[in-house]
């Protein structure tokens, strides 16, 4: 019994360690040249982005960016760096919001899975 118990807390503990992996903060590089592929608002905090490969990331906004739900284009400033990550900002109709945090996520539902060219 003691043996399944030890078993349990282990699945449990790394159970844990791969839910930690999901909030860190992760960047798109080249984000300036074309590495980003797609974009869904979620809501007025919340971004979803697709980079070319096919990997979906999650941008959460450090307040509330009003035309994001309801946006059809936006831009995306990186600050000179040519790279996204948690320090650049979402452009929508000349408003810049800025990020609070860049994660890796899973791809939003009714998502088309990304398909190499060749």
């Amino acid at each position: 019994m003691f043996k399944s118990a030890l078993a349990g807390l282990l699945l449990l503990t790394a159970g844990t360690a791969m839910a930690a992996d999901s909030t860190k903060e992760v960047s798109i590089p080249f984000a300036d040249m074309g590495s980003i592929r797609n974009f869904d608002p979620v809501d007025s905090h919340t971004i979803l982005i697709e980079d070319i490969h096919g990997q979906w990331f999650k941008a959460s906004l450090m307040g509330p960016c009003i035309d994001l739900p309801f946006a059809t284009a936006v831009g995306f400033d990186v600050g000179g760096t040519r790279t996204l990550d948690q320090f650049s900002s979402v452009i929508v109709n000349g408003n810049r919001c800025a990020f609070q945090s860049l994660v890796a996520t899973d791809a939003p539902k009714g998502a088309k899975p990304h398909k190499p060219k060749g």
